[in-house]
């Protein structure tokens, strides 16, 4: 029961977090080119800044319900929230599902980044540098994909032989 109740107080708490981040984000109104690298960057810290707690939630959830259910339904208001951030610039999207395009941009990067933070497994070494780039290379990836012109039907990427 402690370990349940701690984990509803980390949760809103950082719920807290995110959601003045993607306020903030919006307030600022920035074109797609700058709102993915700065949201994709914010993500990434907010994860990385959690990680030692999340890790440990997460291994509990294994064997515990109460915790696994109330990890997943603060980590599907996150995915929502992120993916309607960038939704709110469809009008940029050229890639010609945009709804799908940000859902799987948002898939990959959560799964680089649990990933490398070990959420659920053990954290990869990364220098600081290393993380930066990756943040970074995530950005550009999802940025490219997002605007993947209409010619693009999903099967062969454009300029791929």
């Amino acid at each position: 029961d402690l370990i349940r109740e701690l984990q509803i107080r980390f949760l809103d708490r950082i719920e807290q977090e995110h959601t003045l981040v993607i306020t903030q984000l919006r307030r600022e109104e920035l074109p797609l080119r700058l709102l993915v690298p700065t949201a994709v960057r914010n993500y990434g810290e907010h994860l990385r800044r959690l990680s030692g707690l999340l890790r440990v939630f997460m291994e509990v959830a294994a064997s515990d319900a109460v915790v696994k259910s109330n990890g997943e339904r603060y980590a599907d208001q996150a995915m929502r929230d992120f993916t309607l951030l960038l939704l709110e610039r469809r009008e940029e999207i050229r890639h010609p599902d945009p709804d799908h395009a940000v859902m799987a941009s948002y898939e990959v990067m959560y799964a680089v980044f649990a990933w490398t933070l070990g959420l659920g497994h053990t954290p990869q070494r990364l220098e600081e540098a290393g993380w930066d780039r990756l943040v970074a290379d995530v950005s550009l990836m999802i940025l490219n994909f997002l605007l993947a012109g209409p010619g693009w039907t999903g099967e062969t990427p454009p300029g791929i032989t």
